[in-house]
């Protein structure tokens, strides 16, 4: 069942806090919902929200703990020890800001020339600094200086496959696949067909994302280009799943049930949740492409996986193709996957960012 629990304030924007409880397996949790850009109240607190929306580095999420710098490991560990309540978690984000915000000050007195060089060494380019631009330089300097693991929004472009790697680039022409999507739903729709676990239209297919690197990109999406916001949201994405509306968070059981018992075999994934509950922040679970039987929603999975690549995310095998998918050639199951992830950042962007916060997962 679901509730709203409570209405708390982050960075000035209102948060609308949903209380889950799932009988069966007797887990509790809130989903904490931060309102995309499209819904939020006014202009005022769009431009109070502290974070700041001209920082477009972008952390890969297999790299974010990578990070040596001194402020970062001093901002990980005030993470940690204030996990455990909404108070320190706002704190932690003034914190992670106050940090980039001194650095920001020390960087005031370069020239044109100590900018430009300066940001050569993280292989980052940049235009002519003017009035105007200079704060925007300063800024992305001084964020990359504060955590020098973070990747730049350069114009080289990680191991994805070919057609990820267009699409990262803004040369994915949408359009020469839009029409895949129509002969894979009708695929589904014969009459007194026997399908894999049922012809139940209750599943959907799902991507878990870390805030750490979207910090809330719904709201910040407006002010940055489309290819750096497409690029956030990829790095961001660490898990792609199919789930079923009757438990409709089930795949954040099993790191719930591994946090409150030691266990030495754990899974990548489960390992990458719980470091995102440890640093004080809720898993995005981001449900997408609804109300669809479960093959189809194994087949949308399949071909995201394949879109972005195996070993970029923390699933331990390739998806299984149904339908006409499992005709299609290799090249266009990932040039449909490149669609349906663009769809589900859509999804993203209009519905806001919400986060599954582990101070609230607990056994009843």
């Amino acid at each position: 069942r679901k509730r709203v629990s409570d209405v708390s304030l982050i960075s000035s924007l209102s948060v609308i806090e949903y209380l889950y409880e799932d009988e069966l397996s007797g887990i509790t949790f809130i989903e904490r919902h931060l309102p995309s850009e499209s819904n939020a109240s006014n202009e005022s607190t769009v431009g109070e929200l502290t974070l700041d929306s001209e920082a477009t580095d972008i952390y890969d999420w297999s790299s974010i703990n990578n990070t040596t710098s001194a402020s970062a490991q001093v901002t990980a560990l005030t993470l940690e020890k204030e996990s455990h309540s909404q108070v320190n978690h706002e704190t932690n984000v003034h914190q992670t800001e106050e940090a980039e915000e001194c650095n920001l000050q020390n960087l005031q007195n370069l020239t044109p020339q100590d900018i430009k060089q300066r940001l050569l060494k993280y292989d980052e380019s940049c235009g002519p600094i003017t009035s105007s631009t200079r704060q925007v330089y300063l800024r992305r300097l001084a964020s990359l200086e504060s955590n020098p693991g973070r990747i730049g929004l350069s114009k080289k472009v990680p191991d994805y496959p070919s057609e990820m790697c267009d699409a990262l680039c803004g040369k994915f022409e949408s359009k020469i696949v839009e029409d895949l999507e129509a002969k894979l739903v009708d695929s589904f729709n014969i009459n007194g067909r026997q399908w894999r676990e049922g012809s139940q239209k209750s599943s959907f297919t799902y991507l878990l994302l870390d805030p750490r690197i979207t910090r809330n990109l719904p709201l910040r999406a407006k002010d940055l280009p489309e290819s750096e916001v497409f690029k956030t949201f990829i790095h961001a994405t660490f898990y792609i799943g199919k789930g079923k509306r009757s438990r409709p968070y089930s795949h954040l059981y099993e790191a719930c049930t591994k946090m409150k018992r030691e266990s030495r075999k754990t899974s990548t994934k489960v390992t990458h949740i719980l470091d995102i509950w440890n640093a004080g922040f809720g898993v995005v679970s981001l449900h997408c492409f609804q109300s669809v039987i479960p093959v189809e929603a194994y087949t949308r999975e399949a071909c995201m996986l394949e879109a972005i690549g195996l070993h970029k995310v923390t699933n331990l095998k390739k998806g299984d193709f149904y339908g006409a998918a499992s005709t299609w050639s290799p090249q266009q199951r990932r040039q449909f996957g490149v669609y349906l992830l663009q769809k589900a950042l859509q999804i993203f962007l209009a519905e806001g960012e919400r986060q599954i916060c582990v101070p609230d997962l607990k056994r009843s």
